[in-house]
């Protein structure tokens, strides 16, 4: 019995799922960010020039920023799919070396001060990019 499957010549299946989520966690985060704000009037904010400018800077470096970390779950996905585990079984994986990646980003981002890793602002921007990210994780198809 062959443990590993015969990769095809398309590898289409294997960036299909990873790519799928890392653009909607830096496409949605901005506008998990502005949900999550006390914003008086949220609704004003999210239709202004100041959120138009604020989301494709957030959109720029969310876009760099979490790259390695789709890189490591395009291997990781690639890697279920060679080992012919279900998604059920892969999943829960996704999401822990995900979320591991979220906080390695901050963690990264925290060094000069780490004490500060954990604060409220932190934990606040870690959530919305955590949130979506585990949202597509959880909905998008594992083909």
């Amino acid at each position: 019995m062959e443990k590993f499957v015969n990769p095809s010549s398309d590898n289409y299946e294997y960036w299909k799922y990873p790519v799928k989520v890392w653009v909607t966690t830096f496409i949605a985060a901005p506008f998990f960010m502005g949900f999550l704000s006390p914003q008086p009037n949220l609704i004003d904010y999210l239709f202004s020039i100041g959120f138009l400018e604020f989301y494709f800077i957030v959109i720029l470096m969310g876009g760099f920023l979490t790259l390695p970390g789709m890189l490591l779950l395009w291997l990781c996905s690639s890697l279920s799919i060679r080992w012919r585990m279900t998604p059920a079984q892969s999943k829960p994986l996704f999401i822990l070396i995900s979320l591991l990646c979220c906080i390695s980003m901050f963690v990264l981002l925290s060094l000069p001060d780490l004490s500060t890793l954990w604060n409220a602002r932190n934990v606040y921007f870690m959530s919305t990019y955590a949130l979506p990210m585990i949202m597509g994780l959880i909905f998008y198809k594992r083909e």
